[in-house]
């Protein structure tokens, strides 16, 4: 500030006076430049609550809450979409958005138990949706955040004398500038009584002194009074940096657990979670491809639904001395589960009967006696399942219905079978009534008969006039005489020709080939006679080969032992196929265990007697 032009007392007062006033207006700046830092910083607020928003809005439409019933609109009222979630508070179940229709899923107990902790933070996650571009913004500068979290006590402190602190702080150009010009000061006291001559001009300027200085002193008030309100800004700022860098740490380590389990909708199955990350086991994810929930397991990518025929969970615990109850996790770390009444228990090997020797809860089996110690028990948990391609009994029944009775129906068409009727085969029965005419009836008389066969031409008959000149021949007349024959063809005494004993020889025969010692004669269509010699298909020696039975590769003959240990244990292993081709019922009484998987084929049936069982292992 340039010093007035009127001033003549000490250049050093003025110098002071000068500095001070700059002093007071660098400070009024300083505070304005901290106003204006303010309402950028408030305009930056509220550009990310706009944007949180949007965050949220976006989530929110993914997963709907929990809901007494299905909805049919999202919680904005716009349409649903593919893969999103909501809990059914009526059913206990989380059901996903699957085309046009809500499916159940149904997670493991760890992940129920996860979804349920991450529900009950939902209203933290809601708020760090809010502010996901604040948490952003925290985490770029999460180096200058740990610093004034490793100095939490000092700015502690600080906040505590922040207006004292900010009063000497804008003071202290002021407070040292008076002291260092005490003397000089003094010195103008001095002149100015000794100046007496000077009064007029001398109290002209002190007025004008005094005016300036208090100017500079309202300035100094007004700067300090900014200072203390940046101060107070500053130490207030820092300490919602420490408590939102807190918080967001912590709704984003919640939100990142549940997003690495729930991974939304994609159109292939992923290899690594939303993060990039390697996927965790029960994680899950919509296939928006197949439209179909599907979970992620040790082996790969499975759907949710009963995409196996059967599905069977062993358990494994190992008894301590009189241990009766068996729950929690097995000797394998899996949380024993049970559907009551789809398990089978078994002690050392021997099946136990439910109440009599066991009974279950859905996480527990209790023995009615105590199990000695290292005893082995097994649960053999099964799963429902429902065979594709089948008919319901209400389908079944709506079928059956649509069809005429067999008593009194009138059936319309062709009727064809492979069978009888009433005992009468229809087809051989049928040609015969094809050629029966038209006009045939069933009770002509003899003499209607024998004048329509004498009437036909070239039929041979023997009519009465031929039996008449029959009659008329005497008894000796024409009497024949049969030839007599000898040698290989002799005649026996009433006519009839046969061959003698021991006369037919190869030259007799009508052989196509010449014979060789130990060839026997085999009819052969197409040769000389039909007949022709054939060397014998000889046996393999009998020495030796006793109870063995025979058996040809294609070109030779060979004896083999008959295998006949079939279920004993001399085998190390037994094969089968893996698909159900033929309807098959297992025998009433028996079991059934095969090798999983197995795959039963669309119309094809397995029969299960009552009392049986089939185990898919």
């Amino acid at each position: 500030m340039a010093r007035n032009s009127f001033y003549s007392g000490s250049v050093a007062n003025a110098i002071a006076i000068d500095t001070s006033a700059d002093e007071a207006a660098a400070s009024a700046t300083a505070a304005a430049a901290s106003a204006s830092t303010a309402t950028t910083q408030a305009s930056n607020a509220a550009t990310s609550a706009t944007s949180s928003a949007a965050s949220y809005d976006s989530f929110d439409d993914r997963y709907l809450g929990a809901k007494s019933s299905a909805p049919s609109v999202d919680n904005d009222g716009d349409a649903l979409i593919a893969g999103a979630l909501y809990w059914n508070t009526a059913s206990d179940q989380m059901f996903v958005r699957e085309g046009s229709a809500w499916v159940a899923i149904k997670p493991t107990t760890a992940e129920q138990a996860d979804i349920a902790a991450v529900e009950n933070i939902k209203a933290n996650v809601t708020t760090v949706a809010g502010i996901s571009s604040d948490v952003t913004t925290v985490a770029g500068i999460s180096s200058d955040v740990a610093a004034v979290e490793n100095i939490a006590a000092n700015v502690t402190s600080v906040a505590g004398i922040a207006s004292n602190v900010t009063s000497v702080a804008g003071n202290a150009t002021n407070i040292n500038a008076v002291a260092a010009n005490a003397t000089n000061i003094n010195a103008a006291t001095t002149k100015a009584a000794e100046a007496a001559a000077s009064a007029t001009a001398s109290a002209n300027s002190a007025t004008a002194s005094a005016s300036s200085a208090s100017t500079a002193s309202t300035q100094a008030g007004i700067a300090t009074a900014k200072a203390v309100l940046t101060a107070a800004d500053a130490v207030s700022t820092a300490a919602d940096v420490v408590s939102s860098a807190a918080n967001a740490a912590s709704a984003a380590a919640t939100y990142d657990n549940f997003d690495d389990r729930y991974l939304g909708s994609k159109s292939s199955a992923p290899t690594v979670d939303n993060d990039g990350n390697s996927l965790v086991v029960g994680a899950l994810y919509y296939d928006s491809t197949g439209s179909v929930m599907k979970v992620y397991t040790a082996s790969g990518w499975i759907a949710t639904s009963s995409a196996k025929l059967a599905t069977m969970e062993r358990f494994v615990f190992t008894a301590t001395a009189n241990q009766t109850v068996f729950t929690g996790n097995d000797a394998g770390g899996d949380t024993l589960a049970i559907v009551v009444g789809a398990e089978m228990v078994t002690l050392n090997g021997v099946v136990l009967e439910i109440t009599a020797d066991y009974t279950v809860t859905t996480s527990t089996v209790t023995l009615t006696s105590g199990a000695a110690a290292n005893d082995e028990l097994n649960v053999y948990a099964f799963g429902n399942f429902e065979v594709a391609n089948h008919y319901t009994k209400t389908a079944a029944d709506t079928l059956y219905n649509a069809k005429a009775s067999l008593t009194g129906a009138a059936f319309t068409g062709a009727i064809t079978t492979n069978s009888t009727f009433d005992g009468r085969d229809v087809a051989t029965d049928g040609a015969k009534l094809d050629g029966i005419e038209a006009n045939a009836t069933a009770d002509q008389t003899a003499a209607q008969i024998k004048t329509a066969y004498e009437s036909n031409s070239d039929t041979n008959e023997f009519s009465d006039a031929e039996k008449t000149k029959l009659s008329n021949i005497g008894n000796n007349s024409n009497n024949y005489t049969h030839p007599n024959h000898s040698g290989e063809v002799t005649s026996t005494g009433d006519g009839a020709t046969v061959i003698a004993d021991n006369v037919v020889d190869e030259a007799n025969l009508k052989v196509s080939n010449t014979p060789t010692n130990g060839y026997f004669l085999s009819a052969q269509s197409g040769n000389t006679g039909g007949m022709t010699w054939a060397e014998v298909d000889a046996l393999p020696s009998q020495s030796g080969n006793s109870g063995k039975y025979l058996t040809t590769n294609g070109s030779a003959a060979s004896w083999a032992v008959l295998d006949t240990d079939a279920n004993t244990t001399t085998k190390g292993l037994y094969e089968h196929a893996h698909t159900i081709a033929a309807n098959y019922s297992i025998t009433s009484g028996n079991n059934a265990l095969t090798a999983g998987p197995i795959t039963i084929n669309s119309g094809i049936s397995v029969t299960i007697p009552t009392g049986s069982t089939w185990i898919v292992a």
